[in-house]
């Protein structure tokens, strides 16, 4: 075989038929479009992130998974990615971070308390941690006011670590985006005010909303109203103040506190200039199986595997060598 002859061989020009470019092109824009798709979905996915802060299942007494099952199941249903925290995740450092992951709905199922001064309830209101108190710890913190706080489960109890308004304020990092708060805990939404400066300082965090008791609050009367206004929210679709309405006409106040569930900005506070009554929380995109991060992947899969088989196939050449390309060496292809 001449120099020159090979040379052409080097520069036959590959060619695909009409119909195979066109497959080809089909299949091109089935990939870009299920990629799209992919994307949006994910992107729609970020915005609607919940996460159920169980602080309480920290003591083996307070653990209810019967709860949790429950409010994950209306959470997912209604289109929300569901990050459950257990009692141990629950530090100062989890409260640190907590409006930089972009929750959409947070649900803190938190033992809360008002300090007590000569056998009165005083503000601030504390949510507790599961990290056991140290003096050592966190001292930048501790030496600024209302940012940690000794918390105690009773009078001469072991003590852990509360958050305070100030630490909320200054401590936290990041903002809430649009958040709505559940405060299970007691005193979430005091009804003599003691909580104003917590509730006011979460609004002023970015937060949408914060829903929580007036008084103390039974944990298995908490858990009951809990998972039934999640249904009215997300399930019946209800507006904040009928969800909250029709949840205590179900339930009832506590049996034991009489303590009722509120929700804030509301008109029903004298430190709240606006209503936010008639805000319904979004439901997310409902996943398909078409829509799932395995379909563009193996769209793209099929796509890559097709191309290549119509590439092994044999493809004529242009009319300008008359040489029929099977007679091509495998080694002149390659070169």
């Amino acid at each position: 075989m001449s120099k020159q002859r090979r040379y052409e061989k080097r520069s036959r020009t590959l060619k695909f038929s009409r119909k195979q470019l066109y497959t080809i092109v089909a299949l091109t824009l089935i990939v870009v479009s299920s990629l799209a798709v992919y994307a949006f979905f994910n992107q729609s996915q970020n915005q609607f992130k919940a996460a159920i802060v169980d602080q309480l299942s920290s003591r083996q007494e307070f653990e209810n998974m019967t709860f949790v099952k429950t409010a994950n199941e209306t959470l997912t249903a209604a289109g929300y990615t569901v990050t459950y925290y257990k009692g141990s995740d629950v530090t100062v450092d989890f409260y640190r971070t907590l409006p930089s992951h972009g929750y959409k709905i947070l649900i803190l199922r938190v033992h809360s308390a008002l300090r007590q001064s000569n056998g009165e309830l005083t503000a601030p209101l504390s949510f507790f941690t599961s990290e056991p108190y140290s003096v050592d710890k966190y001292q930048y913190d501790q030496m600024q006011p209302n940012r940690l706080d000794i918390a105690m489960y009773h009078e001469g109890g072991e003590q852990y670590f509360g958050i305070l308004y100030g630490f909320v304020a200054h401590s936290m990092q990041g903002r809430f985006q649009d958040t709505v708060i559940i405060m299970m805990g007691c005193n979430g939404l005091d009804r003599y005010a003691r909580s104003q400066t917590m509730v006011q300082t979460l609004i002023g965090k970015g937060a949408k909303v914060y829903i929580g008791w007036d008084e103390a609050i039974n944990v298995q009367h908490t858990d009951s109203a809990t998972a039934r206004l999640l249904h009215n929210l997300l399930v019946e679709n209800r507006t904040i103040k009928d969800a909250v309405n029709k949840t205590m006409q179900e339930v009832g106040p506590d049996p034991y506190f009489e303590s009722k569930l509120k929700y804030y900005p509301s008109k029903d506070f004298f430190f709240s200039t606006v209503d936010i009554g008639n805000y319904t929380i979004p439901r997310g995109p409902v996943q398909s199986d078409e829509v799932t991060g395995a379909y563009p992947m193996f769209k793209a899969t099929q796509f890559f595997v097709l191309l290549s088989f119509l590439s092994s196939k044999q493809i004529p050449v242009s009319e300008e060598f008359e040489e029929p390309a099977s007679s091509v060496s495998h080694d002149v292809l390659k070169q």
